[in-house]
């Protein structure tokens, strides 16, 4: 009878100790139990900006202007006097640069003279010329004479003639001496300095386009051939993560000047309140769906993943 009792007493003593165990506050478990917990596991697709991908890549660039002018003069002479700082908004047709014409002037006012000389002459040559006729109607003057008459208004129409088309150009040269801004926009740079001598060609004032920027970026011979004009893109800014939607404009077919690189130019959306607070010089990242991928490589990108406080 005392073996039977020992054997009964066994499995009553392993079930006291597992319910016990089972009833034992946290504040008394290992602190590996108390670790063990369950964890969050979710599928995901690669999706943030700037990370290499199958179906997409990312590019980065500089925003610019539109449209940049150097302005230069036509004529050769000193500077007379400067009307813009950089930074300056202009309008269409504002002064920006005065080049000293008084050369030019004087040049002008002789013309005028000539012009008057020639008028005169011209009027004085046309009142023989109908007074001859009228005499050679009425056989008073013979057909000779009137000839003579007739050339003498000739002369006179080429000479009044020629000094009009020279008062036309110096005038127009008068007008280059004055360097206008081609369209609305800023001064962004001022090489002109009040009597130094400006020659043709020579910049004086930069003017850039402030109505629309455009993001100037190259694109590797590796995946130009997976981008494609007015295609959707993503920019973000550098320094703000600013990031909107943008179209992709022009597309430079050729990579001679620039090694095996391609220049792509992507127009930011201009209904994004944003982008009108955006400078150019600013740097940004585009990233850029590709239109030729794989699909079936494209999704084999999709991976589990655990929180990484999930990591032991």
């Amino acid at each position: 009878m005392l073996h039977s009792n020992d054997n009964f007493a066994i499995p009553v003593a392993l079930a006291s100790f597992l319910l016990a165990v089972s009833c034992t506050p946290n504040a008394e478990r290992s602190p590996a139990e108390q670790e063990l917990s369950p964890v969050e596991v979710r599928l995901e697709k690669p999706t943030a900006l700037g990370e290499a991908g199958v179906n997409y890549f990312s590019v980065s660039g500089k925003l610019e202007s539109d449209r940049t002018a150097n302005m230069s003069s036509r004529v050769m002479g000193n500077v007379a006097r400067v009307f813009v700082r950089e930074g300056n908004k202009v309008k269409q047709g504002d002064l920006l640069v005065q080049i000293h014409s008084d050369d030019l002037t004087a040049q002008r006012d002789r013309l005028d003279a000539s012009m008057a000389e020639a008028r005169a002459a011209q009027a004085n040559a046309k009142l023989f010329h109908d007074r001859f006729q009228a005499l050679l109607v009425q056989g008073s003057a013979s057909p000779s004479e009137y000839d003579q008459v007739k050339l003498q208004l000739d002369l006179a129409n080429a000479r009044l003639d020629q000094v009009q088309h020279s008062r036309r150009e110096l005038t127009v040269m008068i007008a280059e001496s004055q360097v206008r801004s081609p369209f609305d926009g800023a001064v962004t740079r001022v090489y002109a300095e009040v009597g130094n001598l400006a020659t043709p060609g020579m910049p004086l004032v930069v003017v850039e386009s402030t109505d629309e920027l455009v993001l100037r970026v190259e694109v590797p011979e590796s995946e130009i051939s997976n981008i494609d004009r007015k295609q959707s893109v993503l920019i973000q800014l550098q320094h703000s993560k600013d990031t909107v939607r943008g179209t992709v404009d022009q597309i430079n077919p050729s990579s001679g000047l620039s090694g095996s690189q391609y220049d792509v130019e992507i127009l930011p959306d201009r209904k994004a309140p944003i982008v009108h607070t955006w400078k150019a010089g600013m740097f940004a990242n585009a990233q850029i769906r590709k239109v030729r991928c794989d699909t079936s490589l494209a999704s084999s990108l999709e991976r589990i993943v655990v929180p990484r406080s999930a990591l032991v």
